[in-house]
Formats: C-alpha cells, structure tokens, sequence
C-alpha cells in the first residue's frame, strides 16, 4: 500500500489557508524589519532561502538511493548550485562588506545568474525524467555552467551590468527577468503535459512554486533602489517559492516516506502479532496431531478389532440361525437360541459404532429408504409429548447412502428442538420428496444431481434473526441448559453425508429445516433384518468367496439345507479362476458369493469386476461388515444384493431366492 498514492497529501484548502497565513505573517514581519534595518532583513531572508536550498541538495541526494526519484535528485543538485549563488548574491550586497572593490552591480548580477540557472534547470525537468542521466554528469555540467559564470564576473568581467547606482536596472536586467518568466511558463505547460508522470505531492508544490518565482522576477523588474520595498517584496515571494520547492522535495523524500515507515511498521506489529497467535496455534495443532496420532492408532486397532469382532458375530448369529432351523420342534431351545440371535444383533450394534470411531467418525453407510427410518425416530422422539407428527412421502422416493444411527440422531435432534419450540403442543409436518438440482439451479453447497429434500417444520416461537445465523455454531445455544452442540452434530453429520442442512424462521411463527441427502446410485439393496422369515428351498451351484473358514462352514450349512450344492474359494484370484473353469465347461455357478475384502488378496470389489468382463449374465452377491466401501463403479446391472454382515439364515435364503428370481417374472418385493 502506497499512502502516497491514495492522495492523502494533495493539497486542498486547509493547507492552502496555512500557506496564506504563513505568507502574510512573513510580509508583515518582512515589512517591520525592512524598514528598521533592509540589511538585516535582506540577509534573514536570504538565508532562509539558501538553507532550504542547502537542505534540499542534502536530503534529495542523501535519499535517492532509496526514492529512486530521478525529478528529486536533479532538484537537489540544481538547488545547490542556485543556493551557492544565492549566498554569494547576499555576501556581495551593498553594506556587507565582504566585496569592497565591487559596486552594488556585483550583488544583482549574481542574482540574475541564479535565476537563470533556476529558469533553466525547471525548463530541463521533462528532459531528465524522460531520460537516465548519471547524477555525476549532471553535477559536472552544473560546475562547468558556474565556473563560466563566475569567471565572467570576478576574473573576465564581461558579464552585462544589472544595476547603475543612481539610475537603477539595466535593460539587460529587466529583459532578462521577463526571459526568465517566459521561460517557467514555458517549463509550467511542459510540467502539466507530463504531469502523470510526476507524483501528485511533488506536482502541485512545483507548479505553486514556478507561478510564485515568476511574481518574485515581476518585483524585481520594477526597483531602482536596492533597498526599496518592491525589492523587498521580490525577496519575500522568493523565500515563499523556496518554501513550495521544500514541501515538494523534502516531504516527499522524508516526511512521506516515514508515514509509509510507520505504516510499515504498524503492519508488521500486527503481522508479528499474528505470528505470534500463528505460534500459539500451531503448538497447539502439534499437540492436537500428538492426540490425533494416538487416537488414530486406537481408530485402527478398534476398525480392526470391529473387522475380526464381526466377523465372529456372522459365525455365531449364522450358527444360532441355523440352530433354530433345527430345533423348531423344541420350545425351550428355539427360545434360548432366539435371545442368542437378539444378543448378536446388538452386538452388531456396537460392532457399528467401533467401526465409526475407526474411521474418525466419519459415516458407516448403507443404502437405506428414509421414510421409515424418519417415521421410527419422530415416533420414539415424540413419544410422551403433545407433539403429533404428520408425515408424508413420495412413493418413489429415492434411497439414500447414509448411516442409519446417524441420521436417526439428525431427525431425532430436530424432533426434539420442534418439541421445547412448542411447549403447548403442536403439530409437526415433515415432507420427504425427491427434487433434482439441474446446472441453472446449483449453489455453493450442492452439487448437480437427484437429491431427497426433507422438510421439518414447526410452528414454535421462533428464532431470532441474530441467532439465525449462528444456530449451527459449535456450543452456540440460547438455552440455560444447552450446550449447543445439537444443531452443530446435524450440520456436521450431513454434510459428511455430502447433503446440505438448512433453516428460515420467523419469530412468533415458527422454523422450517430443509435437509438435502444426495440419492444413491447404488442399485445393490441391502437386506433389511426384518424380512421374510421363509427359508427357500432351491437346487443349484454357489460359489463363496471368503478368508474365514468359520464363516464359510456356517454359509455352507445354510446353503446346503436350502438344497444348493457349495465350493469355497478363500480369495479373488482363486474364486476367479474357479468361476471361469465351471464356466468354460458350460456349468457356470448359479450365485456368486463375495466377501468385499481379503486381507493380502483381491478383493470382491475387483474379481466381480474380472467375473463381469468374462460373463455378464454372472450374478454375483456382495457381503461385507459395513455397506460404505466402493463396490463396483458403475454398478453392473446383475450386481443385485448387498449381504451385510452378520446374517441370518433367513436373510441370507431370502436374498438367493431373490438374486436367482429377479428377472422371472416372480413377484418378489422391494429389499430396502
């Protein structure tokens, strides 16, 4: 940022009411000391226009090397020269003493040289910006012009004469102060030409600074005395020139240079700050990774405790299954092997949420139809309240990929917020439907797609406009009570459902939540546990595919009662290979089985591919402990089931029956 830049120090009225002020001050002091002592006036004046012009060559030439300016530098060293004159001009006028042998001629021709090199040096401005020329030669011309000059008076004495005691200016003095003017208008129309070139600051003071010196020369184109008041009033004008060449050159070359130092400064202080906050932070990440590190080796011990605890739970609830297809004549048994199936389905529970924690809370989905699940949750949250529900769904409505424990806990959280929001009762309208978000419709949190849009809405007191936007904060609650997590879990949870959740209300009126699950593209159902409790009888081929030799001799029981006759493959490669050697002796396998992953072998995920490539009529079940890995990408439209373990006996004949069905005509209902 360039504080130059913005037009902060152009001039405007307030400085200009100073600089008239200043001005009058000085004439009316000008005016006292004038008239009690011309002398004393003449050298004060004088000098504080050499000091300036002293000053000006020292700072310009001292600060170039870190402004650059080629227009300051030049000023600085045509200054030096004017003031050396200048100085010189006041040492030799009449009363000094310091040149006896010389009339008060000496004194004006001096004057009239410095003038002209003034006149000159602003005229060569365009020039020099236009152009890189050295400091040194410009100095050593300078040198060479004032030596000239200087011989010319003191040493040749040809320079013209100025000024004649008795009868005042000569025409060569007078002319040479209208040459003087013309050429710094001349200069003033060739500054304004280039005046972009030029920073704003140094622009405005040189042009003051030229319409002043062109009134300084007009002065002293009319005394006949030296010291009479229009010479007087010529000195005046020129210290108020000088004092415009000092705004321009040397606040240009300090004072606004140091503003843009401290405004450096002040934003390094806060960058400092920031970097100290940035330290904070980042130590405090480093313990956060520490913490995150040891949770990750706990997240990975506990995915593979969940894998293996799984794994067990699909042998123990398939044995008790197949237990009870055995004992239906025994009471006793049937019931004690009932509590064993009920233990292990709640242990599939906690098998769930293990195996959420492994992966860092992040979903375990299945592909699930919400109306049902939304219907469960609203009646269990609403039970006991005076909050009635009324739903309504589209019949079509899409599945979704999602973890059921979840979303149960998004809806039950709404439900609950719906119900403190209407402490007298009320009813609770929540609408599912499917809607599609085409190209002219996408927004920054949703994509192009199919979407399910849940709406739950209410008719409570309301939200506040200014609690509006914060109610998904983490810890952001406006109950005594709360701890403001509710809202924030919703927001978390669908968004790493790749959904959007959001919210209008009105005070008074009520709120309405608008939730956007993306629909899947999954048309591999997952077998719900509350199926038909038939058990298919059948004749056929299977061929399971699975690393565990415990799971593979309960599968083999279950599927040898329905009447199928089993091979078992303990990886990909060899299920492949069995595959093609039944197929290519024209007896391929009727079902194809396939555990989604073998440790240290190819997985189901790619020998249904490798099977598809070679048979697409193959139909081919997937079974694995959580439904969230990639199955096949796109789906193959003989990929029909999805068998998520642990199951049951009557699970896993319902999804065969159906596999080998589909397509029959048979009347087989919607697995969901």
């Amino acid at each position: 940022m360039n504080i130059i830049a913005e037009g902060r120090y152009k001039l405007n009225s307030r400085i200009v009411i100073k600089y008239l002020s200043g001005f009058f001050a000085l004439l009316l002091v000008s005016l006292y000391v004038s008239f009690k002592n011309y002398l004393l006036f003449h050298t004060i004046i004088e000098l504080f226009s050499i000091i300036i012009a002293f000053t000006i060559t020292a700072i310009s030439l001292h600060s170039y090397h870190a402004s650059k300016n080629k227009l300051v530098v030049f000023l600085g060293i045509a200054y030096g020269f004017i003031g050396s004159f200048d100085l010189l001009h006041t040492l030799a006028f009449k009363g000094m003493g310091v040149f006896p042998n010389h009339t008060a001629d000496l004194p004006t021709q001096l004057w009239i040289m410095a003038r002209y090199i003034e006149a000159f040096s602003v005229l060569a401005l365009p020039y020099v910006l236009g152009n890189n020329i050295r400091q040194r030669k410009i100095f050593f011309v300078y040198c060479f012009v004032s030596l000239i000059l200087l011989l010319s008076v003191f040493r040749w004495d040809i320079f013209p004469s100025s000024f004649i005691e008795g009868q005042g200016l000569t025409s060569f003095k007078i002319i040479s102060e209208y040459i003087i003017c013309g050429i710094i208008g001349v200069s003033i129309f060739q500054l304004y030409k280039i005046r972009d070139q030029i920073e704003p600051s140094i622009f405005n003071y040189l042009i003051l600074a030229l319409f002043t010196t062109i009134l300084t020369e007009l002065f002293f184109t009319l005394y006949t005395d030296v010291y009479g008041i229009t010479n007087m009033l010529g000195h005046v004008f020129k210290a108020v020139s000088f004092s415009f060449i000092y705004q321009a050159i040397i606040k240009t070359s300090l004072h606004f240079p140091y503003l843009q130092l401290k405004f450096t400064t002040e934003v390094l202080k806060q960058e400092i700050s920031e970097k100290k906050k940035e330290e904070v932070i980042r130590k405090s990440m480093e313990n956060d990774i520490l913490k995150a590190s040891k949770l990750d080796s706990i997240a990975t011990l506990a995915g593979g405790i969940a894998h293996d605890f799984n794994n067990l739970l699909t042998i123990i609830l398939g044995q008790a299954s197949l237990s009870r297809f055995y004992v239906q004549d025994n009471p006793k048994a049937l019931k004690s092997i009932e509590e064993i199936e009920k233990a292990t389905q709640q242990a599939t529970g906690l098998t769930q949420q293990l195996l959420t924690f492994s992966k860092g809370g992040e979903p375990i989905k299945n592909t699930e139809a919400v109306d049902g699940i939304i219907q469960e949750t609203l009646a269990l949250a609403l039970s006991g309240s005076n909050v009635i529900a009324q739903f309504n769904s589209s019949d079509d409505l899409g599945l979704v990929d999602l973890d059921k424990g979840q979303f149960k806990q998004v809806i039950n959280n709404l439900a609950i917020n719906a119900c403190q929001a209407m402490p007298k009762g009320g009813v609770l309208k929540v609408d599912a439907k499917n809607i599609s978000i085409g190209k002219d419709e996408l927004n920054f949190f949703l994509n192009e797609g199919k979407y399910v849009k849940i709406t739950i809405e209410d008719h409570g007191i309301g939200i506040s406009p200014e609690n509006l936007s914060k109610i998904f904060d983490p810890f952001f609650t406006t109950k005594s009570n709360g701890h403001g997590l509710g809202l924030a879990s919703c927001f978390s949870i669908i968004k790493r459902h790749n959904g959007y959740i959001t919210v209008k209300s009105k005070e008074g009126i009520g709120t309405t939540f608008y939730i956007y699950l993306p629909i899947s593209t999954n048309n591999a159902l997952i077998l719900d546990t509350e199926m038909s409790n038939n058990i298919y009888k059948a004749e056929g081929k299977i061929l399971i595919m699975d690393d565990e030799e415990a799971i593979r001799d309960v599968a083999e029981g279950m599927l040898t009662e329905m009447g199928y006759a089993v091979d078992f493959a303990t990886n990909g490669r060899e299920a492949l290979n069995m595959y093609m050697k039944s197929y290519n002796l024209g007896n391929p396998y009727d079902i194809v089985i396939l555990d989604l992953t073998i440790p240290g072998g190819m997985g189901g995920n790619e020998t249904a591919r490798k099977i598809f490539d070679e048979d697409e009529s193959a139909k081919i079940i997937i079974s694995s402990g959580y439904s969230d890995d990639k199955i096949i990408n796109p789906l193959h439209k003989n990929l029909n089931h999805f068998l998520k373990k642990p199951y049951t006996f009557e699970e896993l004949s319902y999804v065969i029956h159906s596999t080998t069905t589909q397509g029959t005509g048979s009347n087989i209902k919607k697995i969901i």
